[in-house]
Parts: structure tokens; sequence; C-alpha cells
């Protein structure tokens, strides 16, 4: 993984000053990536590159959401007038 903690904050913006092209195979991971089978093959690899590790970060925070709303609309389905919240919270979300 990316070893230096100054290089985490600035990634995304780095990448765009030095006009970074990701190579074809590294774009065909970050899409491997936003699955959640991806996510658990990232974090086994030994290296990534900023640009693999920018959309690692994006994937992980995109399932976080989609557990929470999940999880929110199981509990809040029961109550009959409440129920509705979790469901219209998805349609505007996604």
């Amino acid at each position: 993984m990316v070893e230096k903690k100054d290089d985490l904050n600035l990634d995304s913006v780095e990448l765009l000053e030095e006009n970074y092209i990701p190579s074809e195979t590294e774009r065909k991971r970050v899409v491997i990536y936003y699955f959640l089978v991806g996510i658990l093959f990232a974090l086994s690899s030994k290296s990534l590159t900023k640009y693999e590790y920018f959309h690692l970060k994006q994937a992980i925070g995109w399932w976080i959401v989609f557990f929470l709303v999940f999880v929110s609309s199981l509990f809040l389905w029961f109550i009959p007038f409440l129920g509705w919240i979790p469901f219209l919270l998805q349609l505007v979300l996604f």
C-alpha cells in the first residue's frame, strides 16, 4: 500500500496536477474494487498505486453507506409510517 501518510491526503489532487493517466490494467482493477469481492482482493494485494488506493477508499465508502441505509431500512420497515422513509432515501441517494 501507499506508505507515506502525506501522500494519502492529497491523492486526487496530485493525480490531477500530474496529469496521471492510469494503465489499462489499473482501470480494470479499479472497476473490480467497486464490487464487494474486489475490496477483499485489493486489501490482500501487497502494493497499490495512488489511483487504485483512491478508488479503494471510494468503494469502501459506498459500501458503508449502502449497508447503513439497508440496516436502517430493515429496522424502520416494521413501523407503518416510518417504514417509507428508508425507501424514499434509497430513491433519492441511488
